[in-house]
């Protein structure tokens, strides 16, 4: 199931009573969300003023732990770097408030992180775009009436460049929603993380090679599905890398600005940029399968392949097979895993896994795909289809038992996730824009 980015809160925050954010002189407070799960709880948080710069204004929490140095580090990386790469690349921020400025709120976010798991890295809450008199009146909710990207500060380590990699991932989720809200359509989850995932490489800050070495635990995850775990930010990154490298940070300005959402604006954006793929594209592919968006079923092909260096597959639609022109890319995830298994499957919308053997297979399904490198015992078997599961049986002689290689996530080097406040039409309705 492909999982929609929609426009007010999700259900099961718990309502806090109507506060005052009064505060000494030279600080002050902003509502932050304390995240177990999908349930989010507005808590507010003491503040403290750090700096500013022509593009931003800087904050920390008063225990947040962070050194008044890396506040300005990004203070400085903001107004050079992010924001006018990333207005160039993608688009404008809106200006509610009206002072030009986007906030930066660094502090510890109460995710309930323990060692050993991911953490949250950091969010934007939508809701600070509307007044903070509606926000509570209709969902009991407050906004901060500003454009504001909230930036953790532990685990992460606020001395590595990682830390502007989170302030570019987030900053581009706010030009989004500015550029949903302008043209009044809905994106689509993943692709709304790959982009803020690219936005850390063409901002300076990648590639990021966790991401990638982490892409082979991704297996039986759908590319166009979404529940926020640390395999979905591993395979949108690894995809929306392939298509940079493929035809160049073009393409991430088309996906960003396209009318369409989610398949239907890649589909149509690579169908325009073909030719920087050098050649026709749907020709090189073979026999794409995806009846209505053949260029993002290639494209998903290619990148598959590319990582197994492939260089024919067989089709579930028929025993045939197909010779591909792959193409190479410039950053890969580190090693194919060693094997994974045979026998029945059951794949979700653009998922994979992996094979090793000979003389591959498949019976019983029409949205199986496999891809393998001539004289070579590796495959990686895949559902084409974009709208449902895919059952069927892939067979291969001396399949080795599954032995996939998992990335471990140790407690001294978390993996970060970014989450994702979600909002729905009903709720934007009710809400009442401080500006437009």
């Amino acid at each position: 199931m492909v999982t929609v980015t929609l426009l007010g809160f999700s259900a099961g925050c718990v309502p806090i009573g109507e506060g005052s954010l009064e505060h000494p002189f030279g600080t002050r407070s902003f509502w932050a969300l304390k995240i177990r799960g999908d349930v989010e709880t507005p808590v507010a948080v003491p503040a403290v003023f750090i700096g500013s710069g022509p593009n931003v204004v800087a904050y920390k929490a008063v225990d947040s732990g962070i050194p008044d140095s890396q506040v300005q580090r990004a203070i400085d990386a903001f107004d050079s770097q992010i924001s006018p790469i990333e207005h160039s690349r993608y688009g404008s921020p809106s200006d509610v408030d009206l002072d030009g400025k986007v906030t930066l709120f660094f502090l510890d976010i109460d995710d309930g992180y323990t060692p050993g798991n991911a953490y949250i890295a950091g969010y934007f809450n939508p809701i600070d775009l509307y007044s903070d008199k509606s926000a509570y009146s209709q969902l009991k909710r407050h906004s901060n009436e500003r454009e504001i990207l909230y930036i953790d500060t532990y685990p992460a380590d606020v001395q590595s460049s990682d830390l502007l990699g989170t302030v570019a991932h987030e900053y581009q989720h706010l030009l989004h929603y500015n550029h949903m809200l302008i043209h009044n359509y809905s994106e689509e989850t993943w692709l709304n993380e790959g982009l803020s995932e690219l936005a850390s490489d063409i901002t300076g800050y990648g590639p990021q090679t966790s991401r990638l070495n982490y892409f082979w635990n991704t297996n039986d995850d759908s590319l166009i599905g979404w529940d926020g775990q640390l395999r979905d930010y591993a395979h949108v990154y690894t995809y929306f890398r392939y298509l940079a490298d493929i035809f160049g940070e073009e393409i991430l300005t088309r996906i960003f600005r396209s009318p369409k959402p989610g398949i239907e604006s890649i589909n149509l954006v690579i169908q325009e940029m073909q030719e920087m793929a050098d050649g026709n594209y749907l020709t090189k592919c073979g026999d794409h399968q995806q009846a209505g968006y053949e260029y993002f079923d290639c494209s998903y092909r290619f990148f598959l392949a590319s990582l197994l260096n492939a260089d024919s597959g067989k089709s579930g639609v028929n025993t045939n097979t197909f010779t591909i022109a792959p193409y190479t890319m410039t950053h890969k995830p580190a090693d194919i895993p060693t094997a994974y298994s045979s026998g029945a499957q059951i794949l979700y919308p653009y998922s994979y896994r992996v094979l090793t053997g000979s003389n591959p297979g498949i019976t019983g399904s029409t949205s199986f795909t496999i891809l393998y490198k001539s004289g070579a015992s590796q495959y990686i078997v895949y559902n084409h289809s974009a709208v449902s599961l895919a059952s069927g049986t892939v067979t291969a002689s001396s399949i080795r038992a599954p032995a996939m290689e998992m990335v471990t996530v140790t407690p001294d080097s978390p993996q970060k996730i970014h989450y994702d406040v979600r909002m729905d039409p009903s709720a934007v309705e009710k809400l009442e824009r401080i500006r437009p």
